[in-house]
């Protein structure tokens, strides 16, 4: 019994983990489709990307017009970091205004319009998996996408990496790329 007892101590907490990784890495799968699927159905009702319907900055903008597309539960329009209890805490410019959705299947969207110009546009969305509920680390339940070429596409920067939600939030930016096309993190 004691045997049974020490390998069920060690062995149980991980199955656990896994059982924990794989449930974030379905609902990651789950909000990276929704978000292809209301970016392709944009391109179709405006006949162009998202972010070339909005000016620089203007993440309001964004979050308008993809709120049309996602069935809010809720929608926010906040400086970030001011109302963690609505929607996440984000590492850029804390002084930008962001918009954020949270639907009635507990995803919260955050979407950061960064600059847009006759040659260039870059957007972001950063997705909480679960909504506030913990444990809000960038790389376990909070990823980052971008919006590039009339796609969603989960963000990538060789400055960053995934460390499966271990160390600094910076450390994490590369996850939704990591588990989404590499399919390899644990």
């Amino acid at each position: 019994m004691l045997i049974i007892g020490v390998v069920s101590a060690i062995t149980i907490p991980a199955v656990i983990n896994e059982f924990q990784h794989q449930h974030y890495l379905t609902a990651l799968k789950k909000a990276y489709s929704i978000l292809q699927q209301a970016e392709n159905n944009i391109y179709v009702d405006y006949g162009v990307n998202s972010v070339y319907l909005c000016g620089g900055n203007d993440s309001y903008c964004l979050g308008d017009i993809y709120k049309e597309y996602l069935k809010p539960l809720s929608t926010e329009k906040y400086v970030p970091n001011t109302n963690p209890e609505k929607c996440m805490t984000v590492l850029f410019n804390l002084s930008e205004k962001h918009y954020c959705v949270v639907t009635a299947d507990g995803l919260m969207y955050n979407f950061d319009m960064e600059s847009s110009s006759a040659t260039s546009h870059t957007a972001f969305i950063i997705v909480d998996i679960n909504g506030t509920k913990k444990p809000n680390i960038y790389g376990k339940d909070i990823y980052m996408f971008a919006i590039k070429n009339n796609k969603i596409v989960p963000y990538y920067n060789d400055s960053f990496s995934c460390k499966n939600g271990k160390g600094e939030s910076y450390s994490n930016f590369n996850c939704a790329y990591e588990y989404l096309t590499k399919n390899s993190a644990k």
